[in-house]
């Protein structure tokens, strides 16, 4: 289907895709460790490890070692931090192995909770960092160092503990394209980078499951439909972040329906989920010159949250959303 567009002329229709572009996260979740009880970073800048970038790296040895890192580590990381780290952001829901504060006082597991974001529910503080990575006998080690404290983090890669599950059935789901009985569905996952999505992409929880199948999505680029995201005005109408998150997540589904399955740590990033449907055109005040290929919904991290003692979200998602 094709609509024509005026403004000062006739214009092709612009085909807008929502879903289909963005995978993978980032904070990463630990498994409960030995310790008491989890340590819970609530305040960023209360009791900075050092008071800059030049200090804390001075001091970095003495660092790593109240971090518990075995000797050929700290010697490995003394050489690797001789360069600059690779960005990274702390947000809330990330787990981290220990963190040192002011004195050098070591916090074990240790999970980011930033108070008091400026929208309860929907928008959180992060803090911008940088790591470095090292692996040894099997494990990987990850130094942070966080620009808004300079508290030195090691974050220990470890099994995961667990998987979060969103079902989702398409059968009724009104225009859904039917390619060989099976339905095209499209992941993004909000504000992850590239480490985020990488970390994704690698865990044994992230997956598509429908019947006794439990598959990776098939695939992954940063632009590989097409069309294009919506403009920023039509998107924040939505409730679609106005840019389109980096990547893209993509699996068919036979029967249209099953579940997505992600790492626990996933749940701090927007989902956005997407069924391919015959084109329609849209209804949204001023942008009837437009249509859209895929019916959506968005799940909250605040809402995976309140749902995480099950591990599973409360609603099946059916393509509620539309233009």
């Amino acid at each position: 289907m094709r609509l024509n567009r005026k403004e000062t002329g006739m214009q092709p229709t612009r085909r807008v895709i929502i879903g289909g572009g963005a995978a993978l996260l980032a904070s990463v979740a630990l498994p409960q460790l030995a310790f008491a009880s989890p340590f819970y970073w609530r305040h960023f800048g209360a009791a900075p490890y050092a008071a800059t970038r030049a200090e804390a790296m001075r001091t970095r040895a003495f660092a790593f070692r109240q971090l518990g890192l075995p000797e050929p580590l700290v010697v490995a990381f003394l050489q690797a931090t001789e360069q600059p780290g690779r960005p990274l952001t702390l947000t809330n829901g990330m787990r981290l192995t220990t963190m040192l504060s002011r004195g050098g006082v070591a916090h074990h597991d240790v999970i980011v909770s930033f108070v008091k974001p400026p929208v309860s529910g929907k928008m959180e503080y992060a803090a911008p960092a940088e790591f470095w990575a090292v692996r040894w006998r099997g494990t990987l080690y990850e130094v942070i160092l966080p620009e808004v404290c300079n508290n030195w983090s090691l974050l220990i890669e470890r099994p995961e503990a667990g998987c979060y599950i969103i079902p989702f059935d398409y059968r009724q789901t009104a225009g859904v394209v039917w390619e060989n009985g099976a339905a095209h569905l499209e992941f993004h996952f909000a504000d992850m980078g590239e480490r985020e999505l990488e970390r994704l992409n690698a865990s044994s929880c992230f997956g598509v499951g429908a019947g006794s199948d439990f598959f990776k999505p098939f695939h992954r680029c940063d632009v590989c439909t097409t069309g294009q995201w919506p403009p920023p005005e039509l998107a924040r109408l939505v409730g679609l972040p106005e840019r389109e998150p980096k990547g893209v997540f993509a699996a068919r589904v036979v029967g249209g329906v099953g579940y997505v399955s992600l790492p626990l740590w996933a749940i701090a990033y927007l989902g956005i989920y997407c069924v391919d449907v015959v084109a329609y055109a849209i209804s949204v005040q001023g942008f009837e010159g437009w249509e859209a290929v895929s019916r959506f919904n968005i799940v909250t991290p605040y809402e995976m949250r309140r749902t995480l003692p099950r591990e599973q979200l409360g609603r099946t998602l059916h393509g509620e959303r539309h233009y």
